[in-house]
Parts: structure tokens; sequence; C-alpha cells
């Protein structure tokens, strides 16, 4: 039986905005895996301790806002618009935080400019569990 995925609702304390309904990636294939193939959607990568990770846009369908979180919920960093990455290997990045990190936030896009939720670099945010 497929276990049901977790679900967070991510406020920002530092600029007193919220996102809700962000699922939770905590497993290594669903880390491994994080928003590829999907039409739209916002993760919560939890990696359990702080370490350094890479982030990369292959497979994925639009544009992310990614947040580098350190155990304390301090954004250690954010790129802006990360875009979908071709089969063609020279449009290939990856994204690495400043410091190691526990938690990688990736947003739609589209989700944070329709629900105008803001995150920048050194707000603190808090991860709030809403369910399954």
């Amino acid at each position: 039986m497929k276990e049901k995925s977790k679900f967070v609702t991510v406020i920002n304390r530092t600029k007193g905005c919220r996102i809700e309904n962000v699922e939770v990636a905590s497993k290594i294939s669903e880390l491994i895996r994080g928003l590829m193939f999907r039409s739209g959607g916002c993760m919560l990568l939890d990696f359990k301790r702080e370490k350094t990770v890479g982030i990369w846009t292959l497979f994925m369908k639009y544009t992310l806002v990614i947040a580098f979180v350190r155990e304390n919920g301090e954004v250690a960093g954010v790129v802006e618009n990360a875009p979908p990455l071709s089969l063609d290997p020279r449009t290939w990045k990856i994204y690495y935080p400043p410091s190691p990190v526990r938690y990688v936030l990736e947003l739609d896009k589209r989700v944070v400019e329709k629900t105008r939720f803001e995150v920048k670099e050194g707000d603190v945010l808090k991860f709030v569990e809403t369910g399954s």
C-alpha cells in the first residue's frame, strides 16, 4: 500500500507571508525525484541533517524558485528563476547552497507569484504540518 504524502504550510516569519500545501519529501527516492515530471506544485526536501546538496531542473515543466534552508529555518540562499532544462547538456546547471542546509524548498514560480509568497536570503521560515 502506498503511503500518503505529507504536507506543510511554509510561513516566512520575517516577511509575514505563507504558502500552503507544500508536499514533504524525505525518502531517498522522493529526494532524488523532487518535482520532476510534474505539471505543478511545491515541495520541501528534508535531508534530515545539514549537508551540501545540488539541485537541478532536468525534466521540470516550469520555472522554480529554490530556497536553501538551514536546520534552524534560516534561508541560506535563494535561486529566483531556475528554468526547466532541456536534453541539451549545454543548458544543464546545478544549483548549490552557499553552506550546508537541511532543507530545500522547491516552489513553482507561478504559485509564488499567485500567493505573493516572498523568500530571500536571511529570512526565517517555519514549517507547520497540515496533514496528508
